[in-house]
């Protein structure tokens, strides 16, 4: 690949990876950081990526695999000298309901509820339900990334909609 491909490959996939990177991270600093080293990954590996392959998955590849190892060390860290984990506020406010419809409002609440059971999963079931429904990315791609076994991937994304199902519940009924 040549350095030009990869601009292009940046400019094709960079909004949709970043979205990616937030939704793993549940933090925006580290989101952009995970981001921008992808980005370092895939230029030291660029002599071995081939654009005719699909790069986005690999991309999607190495930001779980860097995101993996990141949680590795922080649990590290943890169990030596535990820190008070900040986090960001996962709940979106609604700034000026008197615009809004009733219609609008649900719809807000249904997509954070949706966020917040996504965000409860396991994280063996979170990735592949992100991969599959945020990324669009088929169950082959999500097993070549994550380098699990194409039956693992179909159970994961069947146990993750049943548990989201049971979660959503009162919002599916509706």
């Amino acid at each position: 690949m040549t350095i030009q491909e990869l601009e292009n490959c940046m400019e094709q996939f960079g909004d949709s990876l970043y979205s990616f990177c937030r939704k793993l991270c549940m933090d925006q600093e580290q989101a952009e950081e995970l981001y921008q080293d992808v980005w370092v990954k895939a230029l030291t590996d660029m002599p071995r990526i081939r654009a005719e392959d699909n790069v986005k998955s690999y991309l999607l590849s190495i930001a779980v695999g860097i995101w993996k190892n990141r949680k590795k060390k922080y649990a590290v860290r943890q169990r030596i000298a535990p820190a008070v984990a900040i986090t960001e506020e996962m709940t979106e406010v609604l700034s000026d309901n008197r615009d809004a419809t009733v219609e609008e409002i649900l719809l807000k609440e249904r997509k954070q509820a949706v966020l917040e059971a996504v965000n409860g999963l396991e994280d063996t079931y979170r990735i592949p339900v992100l991969l599959f429904y945020m990324e669009e990315q088929s169950v082959k791609e999500i097993a070549h990334a994550l380098h699990l076994p194409y039956g693992t991937v179909k159970r994961r994304l069947w146990v993750a909609r049943n548990k989201l199902s049971n979660e959503l519940e009162g919002y599916i009924d509706e």
